[in-house]
């Protein structure tokens, strides 16, 4: 699974070995033979003997680029979907805004997985938004027109029926 490492544990003026390494990103539980193959990757080392030694400002050059290598540009249409792993235009083009006092979230649904979608833009950018997507209620992206409860609608003439008059009503159709 691709991590993100931070960046800002690093010391840029320390050695690091690769166990030193290891217990920075003890809670990602960092391997030490991923450290090996990082070496493997173009990680410089201070030199060849053991331990091997790395500098702070290499490794923070390295996992940053690193980083930056799983990032994806995303055009102003396209959404990032985190469960097919792809970035895409949302289903039907449909997005429900929300705008806060910073930014909009839009939200979409990823035409593959019907997962949602989330994504922030600039303020300024609500006219462009506009133009280009089709603005939907929340509840349509949740599907809410095609619900799987077995509920049904009341007539005028049940409306007014307490629960008992219901009863007899519905047995009455049979």
């Amino acid at each position: 699974m691709a991590k993100a490492y931070n960046l800002g544990i690093i010391s840029g003026i320390l050695c690091y070995t690769i166990e030193d390494v290891c217990s920075l990103y003890n809670k990602k539980k960092l391997h030490p033979q991923t450290v090996r193959k990082w070496f493997k990757q173009g990680l410089k080392r201070i030199d060849v003997k053991n331990p091997p030694l790395v500098f702070g400002s290499d490794l923070k050059e390295f996992l940053g680029n690193l980083n930056n290598s799983r990032k994806t540009e995303l055009g102003f249409e396209e959404f990032y979907c985190l469960s097919c792993k792809e970035s895409h235009k949302p289903y039907k083009n449909e997005v429900y805004i929300e705008q806060n006092q910073q930014f909009i979230r839009a939200k979409a649904v990823c035409f593959r997985t019907k997962n949602a979608m989330v994504k922030s833009y600039k303020l300024s950018d609500y006219q462009e938004l506009k133009s280009k997507f089709n603005l939907v209620d929340l509840l349509r992206l949740s599907d809410s027109l095609n619900s799987t409860l077995k509920t049904h609608k009341l007539s005028k003439a049940e409306k007014g029926l307490n629960e008992s008059a219901k009863q007899e009503f519905f047995n009455y159709d049979k």
